[in-house]
């Protein structure tokens, strides 16, 4: 299986993430720290391929951009219904949730 590599963008969010989820134990740090990267990553956001920021006339779309081999955390971008607004989320059971364009930002 060949594996397309990560914008460089979005693979340093993914090192230092690691890096985080290997060494830190204290789930409120690494909460804090992963929300820290994730706005770095979603700054600026030209690295995101266009392909993943296409939505569906009718109903929201989710596409996989990162999953971490041990299961620990994912990054997926999700469009709204009918909206051209991406919105790539890592999700580590549940708890973070950041929104790169359009409206709210929310931490779950």
């Amino acid at each position: 299986m060949q594996h397309n590599p990560l914008p460089a963008q979005l693979q340093q969010f993914v090192d230092s993430v690691t890096a985080l989820l290997d060494s830190e134990h204290n789930g409120n740090v690494v909460h804090l720290k992963t929300g820290d990267a994730m706005r770095a990553l979603i700054a600026e956001d030209s690295w995101l391929d266009p392909a993943y920021a296409e939505p569906h006339p009718q109903y929201y779309q989710q596409y996989l951009l990162y999953a971490d081999p041990q299961d620990r955390f994912s990054v997926v971008s999700f469009v709204c219904a009918g909206a051209a607004d991406a919105h790539p989320r890592p999700h580590r059971v549940g708890r973070d949730r950041h929104a790169a364009r359009g409206g709210s930002r929310a931490k779950l």
